[in-house]
């Protein structure tokens, strides 16, 4: 809770590598999609109960991350898993976590590890997207329907990728890191002059 007292607990779960939460129910309850070792998303209510293992055909998510990217206020699910040749492929699911649509990054891998996977808005019309930053260096957007909206090569090894509204523009923090050190930057998006 607020005061750091412990509610609940369940060690169901191994090795969880990442979580998403859902939209919330009439109560107002969500649910935590877990992204564990079984290459299933398991659901776990706000008082801890562990509901069904949820599949997603022919994929092993590791990373899952949710957001209303179509301002529907339904929550759209996207993930990140292995593929058989060594990549990786970013994966739109339904609301059946069957899957909606893939999108398959460069291959390799980064060199330490990092959160790939994030959303928010990032144009100034207010369209929100998926920001991926892929193996090789480069950030991409990708649209709710899957579609690439943007690629641009970053030029530094990416270390870290979050998204920030500051009430009055949206940020990109992308953090890197060089021989020197490294550094985190924040990018503002405006629009192109004549929009």
């Amino acid at each position: 809770d607020l005061a750091c007292e412990r509610l609940w607990g369940n060690k169901s779960l191994e090795d969880v590598f990442s979580f998403a939460l859902t939209g919330a129910d009439a109560a107002g309850q969500r649910l935590l999609l877990c992204a564990n070792r079984r290459g299933t998303l398991v659901p776990i209510d706000s008082l801890g109960n562990v509901g069904s293992e949820i599949a997603v055909e022919g994929r092993f998510p590791v990373t899952i991350r949710s957001g209303d990217l179509n301002g529907d206020g339904q929550t759209e699910f996207c993930t990140i898993s292995p593929t058989l040749s060594g990549g990786q492929v970013v994966v739109g699911l339904n609301p059946d976590a069957t899957e909606a649509w893939n999108y398959e990054l460069p291959p390799g891998v980064h060199q330490q590890p990092i959160e790939m996977l994030t959303s928010g808005i990032l144009t100034p019309e207010g369209q929100r997207a998926w920001i991926v930053a892929a193996p090789d260096g480069a950030l991409h957007r990708i649209a709710a329907d899957g579609t690439l909206i943007d690629r641009f090569n970053y030029g530094a090894e990416l270390t870290g990728l979050a998204m920030l509204n500051t009430g009055q523009e949206n940020l990109l923090l992308v953090s890197t890191r060089s021989e020197d050190g490294g550094m985190v930057e924040a990018w503002a998006i405006e629009a192109a002059e004549g929009q």
